[in-house]
């Protein structure tokens, strides 16, 4: 073997190269050919040498790093090539991330080309950036599609060698540093930090990563001194209102992203000023303009999904019936179930799409359709005629106007709540006990004067319109009100069998359609019964189920049942 022959042996076996490594993307023919004999095999231990040593520490700067890092690894004689140059320019200039199945670069500067640091970019349209950057990097000058698609693989590949990370949309809320902080979406990178102690517009603090869609549109500077009431002002709505205290407490809860926020629904007769109220309260934290809300809610679920991906706050207008499904994926947006599909074009691929949205409905009717455990997951508020209709133009240019003072004040509002908290006890009989919570200690600060213009009494009002929801939920329910008509003819108590109770019950269905709700079978009774205990409890009506001697016998009453033998479920 020759000499020629034994370096290219030893270039040949190079293992992995650590950080920092030398070695070029080209052949060891390649890494020779304008080497002098004589010298060829010092220079190969030369290549070893340095791909195994421990790397350079690493430079802070991205806008210095490229230069410094390419002198560092590049060896003499050796030719780099463009990709190479930019995978490291990237490396150094953003951390890769991956989260719910998807990997972002994230500028940790703010530049023109790349965009504000902290603020997440999707690898897979990141072509158009490394295309545009390849331009400005010394030595590369522009690349072909291919060879960015060429970086963007590789930059993909070492972002999902981490653990995932959290990437928020508009907000982020952390429980345990007590701070919220609010994407102002702007090509700059500032963003709203709320704490305790108020709040102020920066930079996006390091950690917290956000993304924007293509609805992520940019928000104000808040102002200080701002009152919430004016918004009632510009909506034509009582400010001591139920409407506009519901729709108060709704939209400072949307800031509260790390817990389960409620639902609203606004429904009543056309000319209302429902869908107009709920766009510009969404509006305040989430922009939305009158052509980017959602109609036809439940009609395709997957179209229904990707809106609640890409808004922090999804509305939808004019909801009119809805199925079993529809209800069921509806709490899951609610509550933040993960909802997994079948990735396109592969076979055995899965995506994961985790969503918690606070989402808002509006309705000229309630929906008929919506489980029990659906409507317990939504503040449900009937809106009242206005008494003059304003052009939503003018109600538009209002707001425009005072959006940076209603920021401010939602703002202020989340801060002392956020100061308030830890003195507040947490209500514990609500479903969204995270949501009350807040309520409370809002409460808490408007009643020491802390806060003014935000209506007195948020917690009440949540309260008594959730069991305002629970009773109409099981009178107006097929099962619930034959079970109530059944109580009313029988004195106010019945006891029997499952099979008894669906024949009784179903003597009082109009025309025998029992339709959506219906127990099917007696094996189907208890799961009913599970949905309507809320509504029945709030009504009144309490029941118990008994075993003895393997026989269940269910006893209704309007009043607490004595404890009978028998196992009590």
């Amino acid at each position: 073997m020759t000499a020629d022959d034994a370096t290219l042996a030893l270039l040949s076996s190079l293992s992995e190269p650590g950080d920092g490594a030398a070695i070029p993307d080209v052949s060891p023919h390649e890494v020779l050919k304008d080497q002098p004999s004589a010298d060829a095999s010092a220079y190969a231990l030369r290549l070893i040498r340095s791909a195994h040593e421990p790397a350079a520490p690493a430079v802070a700067s991205p806008s210095s790093a490229p230069a410094s890092a390419h002198a560092a690894s590049e060896a003499p004689g050796v030719k780099v090539k463009p990709t190479t140059r930019l995978y490291k320019h990237f490396r150094t200039a953003c951390d890769l991330i991956h989260c719910d199945g998807r990997a972002y670069a994230v500028p940790r500067e703010t530049t023109e080309l790349v965009g504000p640091a902290g603020v997440a970019i999707p690898l897979e349209p990141f072509r158009r950036i490394v295309t545009r950057v390849a331009r400005r990097v010394p030595d590369v000058g522009g690349i072909s599609q291919t060879m960015a698609r060429d970086v963007v693989a590789e930059l993909e590949a070492d972002a999902y060698a981490g653990p995932a990370s959290r990437v928020d949309l508009r907000i982020h809320h952390d429980p345990a540093a007590g701070r919220i902080v609010i994407d102002l979406a702007r090509p700059d990178g500032l963003a709203i930090v709320v704490t305790a102690q108020g709040w102020t517009v920066e930079p996006i603090p390091m950690g917290v990563v956000f993304r924007r869609s293509h609805a992520t549109l940019p928000l104000p500077d808040p102002v200080r001194g701002g009152r919430l009431d004016e918004l009632a002002a510009i909506l034509s709505l009582d400010p001591v209102g139920v409407p506009f205290a519901s729709l108060s407490a709704w939209a400072v809860g949307t800031l509260f992203a790390a817990s389960v926020r409620p639902a609203v629904l606004l429904w009543g007769p056309m000319g209302c000023g429902k869908t107009t109220a709920l766009r510009v309260v969404a509006s305040t934290v989430e922009p939305t303009p009158a052509s980017a809300m959602g109609s036809a809610f439940g009609r395709n679920l997957d179209d229904d999904l990707v809106r609640a991906t890409h808004r922090a706050l999804p509305i939808w207008d004019n909801l009119q019936r809805v199925s079993g499904a529809v209800s069921e994926q509806f709490c899951s947006m609610v509550t933040g179930t993960a909802i997994e599909k079948r990735q396109l074009y592969t076979d055995t691929e899965l995506v994961s799409v985790a969503v918690a949205r606070p989402v808002g409905l509006t309705a000229v009717a309630k929906p008929a359709g919506f489980r029990p455990d659906a409507l317990d997951r939504m503040t449900v508020v009937e809106m009242q005629p206005l008494p003059v209709r304003i052009a939503d133009d003018a109600i538009q240019a209002r707001f425009d106007e005072a959006h940076p003072r209603l920021l401010g004040a939602l703002c202020d509002a989340a801060a002392a709540a956020l100061r308030w908290m830890p003195y507040t006890p947490a209500p514990t009989h609500l479903r969204m006990a995270a949501h009350a919570h807040v309520l409370a200690a809002i409460d808490a600060a408007t009643a020491a004067g802390e806060l003014v213009g935000v209506p007195a009494g948020l917690l009440a009002t949540y309260a008594d319109l959730a069991g305002h929801t629970s009773r109409d939920t099981a009178a107006e329910d097929v099962f619930g009100g034959a079970l109530l008509a059944l109580l009313e003819e029988s004195g106010g108590a019945w006891s029997g069998k499952a099979s008894e109770l669906l024949a009784a019950a179903g003597r009082h269905v109009m025309l025998g359609v029992h339709g959506a709700g219906w127990p099917g079978s007696p094996r189907k009774v208890p799961e009913a019964l599970a949905y309507l205990r809320p509504g029945l409890a709030e009504i009144g009506v309490t029941w118990q189920r008994t075993t003895v001697r393997s026989k269940t016998r269910y006893s209704f009453a309007t009043a607490p049942i004595a404890a009978t033998d028998g196992v009590a479920l």
